[in-house]
């Protein structure tokens, strides 16, 4: 028996490969029942809300709303094991990613201020930086 299951976006049709996050009616913490709309997908034709095909607690969503995503990509990870210990070491996993999701924010934030490109190095920022500092004395 299945007790953890990554839940990714369906296949609907041929035009509908590429779409947006819509709505997210359950939050992480949240139960689902096996058939039932948790999240609604969006492109330029239409809305379709998306079933799951699993029963249990939504424990980490890998999009947010308005997200982009392709048919097969990861929506969200979803355990209907009773465990509570591995549904702890599960919030605190989330509780890292989001710490990583906000340094990585900070970055992006950083390398925009210093009018540097999306893929600098911490190193190359340092030298701007180092550079700056050394213009003011």
């Amino acid at each position: 028996m299945e007790h953890v299951k990554i839940i990714k976006v369906p296949f609907f049709s041929e035009d509908t490969n590429e779409m947006k996050i819509g709505k997210i009616f359950r939050t992480t913490g949240e139960y689902v029942n096996k058939n039932e709309s948790f999240i609604e997908l969006e492109n330029d034709k239409a809305c379709i809300e998306s079933p799951s095909d699993f029963e249990g607690k939504i424990l980490h969503y890998f999009v947010k709303e308005k997200d982009s995503v392709k048919v097969g990509d990861p929506i969200c990870v979803i355990s209907n094991f009773k465990s509570e210990a591995i549904i702890k070491q599960f919030d605190i996993i989330n509780s890292e990613v989001k710490e990583l999701n906000s340094y990585f924010d900070f970055f992006i934030e950083v390398t925009k201020l210093l009018n540097l490109p999306f893929d600098s190095k911490p190193n190359d920022i340092l030298k701007v930086i180092e550079k700056l500092e050394s213009n003011k004395n």
